[in-house]
């Protein structure tokens, strides 16, 4: 199992695991699972806005699209 990233993640960052429900799920634990399935709210895509990858590791402080809660 991969270690939770702790946030400042994009506010555009979504993931599928942050819609699962139920008591063995915390939709605030994010992973940096490449193969979780993650888009951009901006793109609606797995690609951001800046054409690189949406991945909990790159959606971070220092990325040019990256927005702040």
């Amino acid at each position: 199992m991969t270690e939770p990233l702790v946030r400042p993640l994009c506010k555009q960052f979504r993931q599928k695991r942050m819609y699962l429900t139920g008591a063995d799920v915390d939709p605030t634990a994010f992973n940096a699972d490449s193969f979780a399935h993650c888009w951009c709210l901006q793109t609606q895509d797995a690609f951001g806005p800046d054409d690189d990858r949406v991945d909990p590791a790159r959606c971070q402080p220092g990325r040019g699209c990256f927005e702040s809660y």
